[in-house]
């Protein structure tokens, strides 16, 4: 069984859904094991996140029933990739219940994504797959300079104002007029991520953030950017966004923009992306 694991993990590329059906069959059988053992405690033994700890939980666990991700590189509205899921259950879900299994063997955690894909019917449909959205590069110069990073703060500042105080409020604390009463596609209710945390359940760095602007999250009030602002301004709102992060941990100034009061290390750090 080891040896038949690691030899589709080396082979099959994550970017693709499909395995050929013998070898995936043994793939999901491991998978189920490893899933029953670790995941279902929270999840439940159908996927539907009812398990047995899930009560105590907030925010709940995810129901793999429904075909719905959050976090993917993927369009709003489509399934992630092997890739995407590989990645929450490597990194887990920062302000959340989530760990990271990181500790998981590597092929052991690649059977878990595949039988995950056997809860919900949505994985047998095509139509339900798209590319990972690509966006711009990443303006890494932009980043590492720090008057190059404030104009692009700046700007993205404007954006913020205009398309996200709404719901996320004038200092990303998820206390905008508009959070009231949101409800996810589970009927649960949802508060607009707190930006000023030094991470976000999707990541800490500069691009997860990007990411999410791109993508948006499936199953919430939280759309895609994409087609509303340049894929190059996005980085600008990204960058105001993690300058609010600044804010928050006594960094910069937020009635004094774009005079820093201090360099932390820790900030300039996330970045630079390292």
């Amino acid at each position: 069984m080891k040896v038949l694991l690691l030899l589709l993990f080396s082979t099959t590329s994550f970017a693709s859904p499909f395995v050929q059906s013998v070898a995936r069959q043994e793939l999901i059988a491991h998978g189920k094991m490893a899933y029953l053992n670790r995941c279902a405690g929270c999840h439940g033994d159908k996927g539907d996140g009812l398990g047995p700890g899930a009560k105590f939980l907030d925010p709940k666990p995810r129901d793999f029933t429904t075909g719905i991700f959050k976090f993917r590189s993927s369009p709003l509205g489509t399934l992630p990739s092997d890739h995407d899921l590989m990645n929450t259950i490597s990194r887990g879900i920062p302000n959340s219940s989530m760990p990271s299994f990181a500790d998981v063997p590597e092929q052991e955690r690649f059977a878990i994504v595949e039988y995950i894909k056997t809860f919900s019917p949505m994985w047998n449909d095509s139509a339900n797959f798209a590319p990972a959205v690509i966006g711009a590069a990443f303006p890494e110069e932009d980043f590492k300079d720090f008057s190059k990073f404030i104009v692009r703060a700046k700007k993205g500042k404007e954006l913020f104002v205009e398309s996200c105080v709404l719901c996320h409020g004038d200092r990303g604390y998820g206390d905008g007029e508009g959070a009231v009463d949101l409800q996810d596609d589970w009927e649960q209710p949802i508060r607009p991520a707190n930006l000023a945390k030094l991470t976000i359940k999707s990541g800490k760095s500069v691009k997860d953030i990007y990411r999410i602007l791109l993508t948006g999250v499936n199953g919430t009030p939280m759309s895609s950017y994409k087609d509303v602002y340049s894929d190059d301004a996005l980085w600008d709102l990204a960058a105001w966004v993690l300058y609010m992060r600044g804010v928050e941990n006594g960094v910069y100034d937020l009635n004094k923009l774009p005079i820093p009061l201090i360099q932390s290390q820790s900030i300039a750090t996330e970045i630079k992306d390292k």
